[in-house]
């Protein structure tokens, strides 16, 4: 008896595994970015306590601005910060040069200049954000865009004043400020 010979077969069969490496490697850079970017949002800013807070129900279609201390690497070497933090009494930092307003992630300077990373000062900025909400692309006085101020609470008054004056100038009026309630 004899065997009926079947067509050959190739024992060398290996497996393409280049897209799987690029498909990796996509993943990888969209989970390192969106890890990224919802980190970016809120800076460290140590809030003043209010009586009376109320929980955030809707934070979609709102921008927050952070007014906070830019403390080393980051920023400045600041003596008053220092010597808060070993102990000693709580101090308020008035260098100007220290204190920096975050939106998305990118500090702008309050003293108009433009910011490093996009080239835009808090003025520009702010009027960015205005436009993504004109309900009359004619009337650039009025924004429906919310707009959240979370001020630290060792800073200069200042510094949320400087934003809600730039808001008032781009046309957003809808502002809320930031507070956290007091430990009991």
């Amino acid at each position: 008896m004899s065997r009926k010979k079947g067509p050959a077969i190739d024992e060398n069969v290996t497996l393409n595994l280049v897209p799987m490496v690029d498909i990796m490697f996509l993943l990888l850079l969209f989970f390192m970015l969106g890890a990224d970017m919802g980190h970016r949002e809120l800076e460290d800013v140590k809030l003043p306590l209010a009586d009376t807070v109320t929980e955030d129900k809707n934070p979609e279609g709102r921008t927050t601005v952070n007014a906070y201390h830019v403390t080393p690497p980051h920023g400045p070497y600041c003596a008053v910060f220092a010597a808060a933090a070993k102990g000693g009494e709580d101090k308020i930092c008035r260098d100007t040069a220290h204190w920096k307003i975050g939106i998305r992630g990118i500090d702008y300077p309050l003293d108009g200049s433009k910011a490093r990373e996009d080239g835009l000062t808090l003025k520009d900025r702010l009027y960015q954000e205005a436009e993504s909400n004109r309900p009359d692309p004619n009337n650039k006085l009025l924004s429906e865009r919310r707009l959240m101020i979370r001020g630290d609470e060792a800073g200069p008054y200042g510094t949320v004043q400087k934003v809600m004056n730039t808001c008032a100038e781009v046309g957003i009026y809808k502002i809320e400020i930031g507070a956290a309630r007091p430990v009991q």
